[in-house]
């Protein structure tokens, strides 16, 4: 796997159903945190 590029470069992203993405960042607790939830369009404007 790869990270996000560009303003969203060390974070990444997962599909959560057809269109709708989640980008997010594992914090140093290792605890993930979800940081913009939309569809592909929205997030990578």
């Amino acid at each position: 796997m790869v990270s996000l590029h560009g303003p969203f470069e060390g974070y990444w992203s997962i599909n959560i159903s057809g269109n709708i993405r989640a980008i997010y960042k594992a914090d140093d607790n290792n605890e993930i945190v979800f940081i913009r939830i939309g569809t592909h369009s929205e997030l990578y404007k």
